[in-house]
Order: structure tokens, then C-alpha cells, then sequence
């Protein structure tokens, strides 16, 4: 589980390269916890090329965004190498790196 506990922390994705045809894309799952509800939540959405996608945006003041689940999907004919990354005001923390094959799919949960 990746945990963002702060108004400054998402979880972004970078392609080393352009996608020769087609950009891979992205579900998550996550949920908020206030302390005192408890809200689930999920976002969908295909990268960009080289520029950094959020798959998940940090929360709101006062809450923790628990990120349960993360799929990309190559959708590309050719191989692309992503880096998931932690982003903590402007600073990526690299979670993974991967190098997906036409129509892999990578996850963590």
C-alpha cells in the first residue's frame, strides 16, 4: 500500500520516451480516511509521452489517501519504459521502473 499523508504528495508516472503509437493508460484505487469516514475512490487515465501524468492526487488537508491498487497497461506497439514515481513538492521518488512489452500490464496492490 502506498500512503499519501500530506496536501504535497501524489503518485505520478514518466515515459522514458514517446510511445511509438499509442500512450499505455492507468486505473488506481484508492480511499480516504479523515479519522472519522472513510471515502473510496479510483481514477483512470492514459500517459503523456515524456511529461509526468498524476495518477493520484494528493488529499485534502487533514486526510490520508491510501492508494490500494495501481495497473498500466502497455497499449503501444512497442516496448515503453515508465517510471512510477512519488512526488513530494516537485522532488520524484522512484517507486518502480519498468520496461512493459506490447500489452503488459504492470501492477502493485
Amino acid at each position: 500500500m502506498i500512503v499519501l499523508d500530506t496536501t504535497s504528495k501524489s503518485l505520478t508516472v514518466g515515459m522514458t520516451s514517446a510511445a511509438a503509437t499509442t500512450n499505455p493508460d492507468f486505473t488506481t484505487h484508492w480511499s480516504d480516511d479523515t479519522g472519522t469516514s472513510f471515502t473510496e475512490g479510483s481514477t483512470d487515465g492514459a500517459l503523456s509521452g515524456t511529461s509526468q501524468v498524476t495518477m493520484v492526487a494528493a488529499p485534502a488537508a487533514s486526510t490520508r489517501r491510501l492508494i490500494r491498487s495501481v495497473y498500466i497497461t502497455n497499449k503501444d506497439t512497442a516496448a515503453v519504459t515508465l517510471t512510477i514515481t512519488l512526488n513530494n513538492t516537485s522532488t520524484l521518488r522512484t517507486i518502480a521502473k519498468v520496461t512493459l512489452q506490447p500489452n503488459d500490464t504492470w501492477s502493485t496492490d
